[in-house]
């Protein structure tokens, strides 16, 4: 299977949509170390943290992929 999209350049909406579709992998992988950034403060890095702020950490986690999820984008899925 295969799938070619064109983008006609001079056309300022289409360069647009090309810059976003080239930068997709750089964002999504950008978004997972993010993620992997704020589990690791919560998993290994516990003690350095107060109770309140693990909390504000898991609810940025929560936040994170609540508009991911509206979004309809599963980071586990790629």
């Amino acid at each position: 299977m295969e799938a070619e999209i064109r983008f006609d350049l001079s056309n300022e909406e289409d360069k647009r949509n090309y810059t976003l579709i080239n930068q997709a992998e750089k964002l999504y992988f950008a978004l997972w170390d993010i993620d992997n950034k704020l589990r690791e403060m919560v998993k290994y890095d516990s003690g350095k943290y107060s109770k309140e702020q693990i909390d504000v950490i898991e609810e940025i986690r929560d936040i994170i992929f609540g508009i991911l999820e509206e979004y309809n984008i599963d980071l586990m899925e790629c």
